[in-house]
């Protein structure tokens, strides 16, 4: 194991499950990641693969999704290629009502991480910077026009107004 070198840079996601930490980045043309089990101490790994990736755990399961496929991990360590690819996914969360990717026009759902349902732009909020959080029964979208929910990922309403900075 070696400590997390700062000259690395260019981290762009990170997720805990609360016993493993992965981090992954990108140096130029380069990808990497690195795992810890106590935040401090960080090992180097080869990267899940060649492209930019969002990163995501819950339940026990990981998942990275990038445009060269989904990929799936126990313990976040050891991935696995799932084969099927998030159409244009920026950003993946997951929760005990199943999973949620977006893009740039759309916003996808699946209920084990690997088959997914493309939701139509009517029923997405009309954004193009998806991010979530979910817990309560309900979904949170934090977009550049405003703050949205859904009880499902099917219906949103819009909680606050981004452009005017009202509810």
């Amino acid at each position: 194991s070696s400590v997390l070198p700062g000259s690395q840079g260019g981290f762009t996601e990170l997720a805990t499950d609360g016993t493993t930490a992965v981090a992954l980045g990108r140096n130029g043309s380069t990808y990497f990641r690195y795992t810890s089990t106590d935040g401090t101490t960080w090992s180097s790994r080869p990267p899940i693969n060649n492209a930019s990736a969002q990163l995501a755990t819950y339940g026990g399961s990981w998942f990275s999704v990038s445009s060269s496929g989904s990929y799936t991990s126990a313990d976040g360590v050891t991935w696995a290629f799932a084969g099927n690819s998030v159409p244009s996914a920026t950003f993946i969360a997951g929760s005990a009502r199943g999973w949620l990717s977006a893009g740039t026009a759309d916003i996808n759902t699946s209920a084990d991480g690997l088959t997914w349902v493309t939701r139509s732009s009517s029923t997405v909020p009309p954004a193009t910077n998806h991010h979530f959080a979910m817990g309560g029964g309900l979904i949170v979208d934090a977009t550049e026009i405003g703050i949205f929910t859904s009880p499902d990922g099917l219906v949103w309403a819009q909680r606050f107004n981004g452009n005017t900075g009202k509810p």
